[in-house]
């Protein structure tokens, strides 16, 4: 005779529809039931006489066992896209990186290696939306910049016209603050001690859940500046020769010198980029052509700043 602890399953009659083996003990009687999202277990019993303890012990095994396997997944996942950041960032580094961008000794197969790590971290993209993300949002450096942007091909027009180790660009970094205005800083070095800058500002569109439109606004190139402890002494006379004439220019000339040269650029360039990839620290942008540029976050968007103006979902 069957013990009175001992519970048999429901017949069919009792079963929710859709389930061969409902995960239910004497649900027609209105005892305890065990969740749907873990209806997959009960063939495992079917047919047997089982307690309510036992049952829930084993249920509660079977569930346990997926979560830690579903974790672990995920641990190995992130485990192997942090793997695949630092092999990219790497292989910039060997490739000499934004100074090696004006160099035309620049090894072709470090370029190569550099795409093809590209390739690999753009397969483990976490954010389906980056253009929406706001992730997209803050201070980036560049860290390895082969796209046509007009910045880039002016600073590559100055840098091929000297040795690279005459003249560099030193920093390139690209600030989004709003989701719809960007603006792109980059300082050139020549000499080892005069420094030139350069500022373009953009206005950003979404056009798709990685594609962004880039129209460009305004261009300002800012004065050089002297570094005079670093001057070569070969130089040192044209540099005092310069200074002395900036210094006998009229005022206003001298106003206008200071403050920058600005390049009104509306309607006369714009571009189309796709967001490859995106996460809290690392942006791979590509052109229209495929050519990529890779960006670290150096800081996110400044908790001070005006209210943020959301970007609308795309809609097709």
């Amino acid at each position: 005779m069957a013990s009175s602890a001992a519970l048999v399953l429901p017949s069919a009659t009792c079963a929710p529809s859709g389930l061969r083996h409902p995960p239910v003990v004497n649900a027609c009687a209105g005892a305890p039931s065990v969740p749907t999202s873990i209806a997959f277990v009960s063939g495992a019993f079917a047919g047997q006489r089982v307690s309510q303890r036992v049952w829930n012990s084993r249920v509660t095994e079977r569930v346990a066992s997926v979560s830690v396997r579903a974790s672990a997944a995920e641990s190995t996942k992130e485990l192997e896209r942090f793997s695949a950041k630092g092999d990219l960032l790497l292989s910039i580094k060997d490739a000499g990186g934004l100074k090696g961008l004006g160099d035309r000794k620049t090894d072709s197969s470090a370029k190569i290696d550099v795409n093809e790590k590209i390739l690999v971290l753009e397969r483990m993209n976490p954010t389906p939306r980056p253009t929406t993300s706001p992730f997209l949002e803050g201070l980036w450096e560049f860290q390895y910049a082969g796209a046509r942007s007009p910045g880039l091909v002016a600073a590559k027009i100055l840098l091929k016209r000297f040795p690279s180790a005459l003249a560099s660009l030193t920093s390139l970094t690209l600030t989004i603050l709003d989701g719809e205005n960007a603006k792109a800083t980059g300082t050139l070095k020549f000499f080892n001690s005069v420094e030139s800058s350069f500022t373009l500002t953009t206005k950003l569109a979404v056009e798709g859940p990685v594609k962004l439109k880039e129209q460009y606004v305004e261009g300002l190139f800012a004065p050089p500046t002297v570094t005079e402890g670093n001057i070569p002494s070969q130089f040192k006379g044209i540099a005092d020769q310069i200074a002395s004439a900036v210094e006998r220019l009229p005022s206003s000339v001298k106003e206008v010198i200071n403050g920058g040269v600005k390049l009104p650029l509306t309607n006369t360039f714009s571009r189309e980029l796709l967001i490859s990839y995106l996460d809290e620290e690392v942006m791979v942008v590509r052109d229209k052509s495929g050519i990529p540029d890779v960006l670290v976050r150096i800081e996110a968007p400044a908790t001070d700043m005006a209210p943020v103006v959301v970007v609308p979902e795309y809609v097709s």
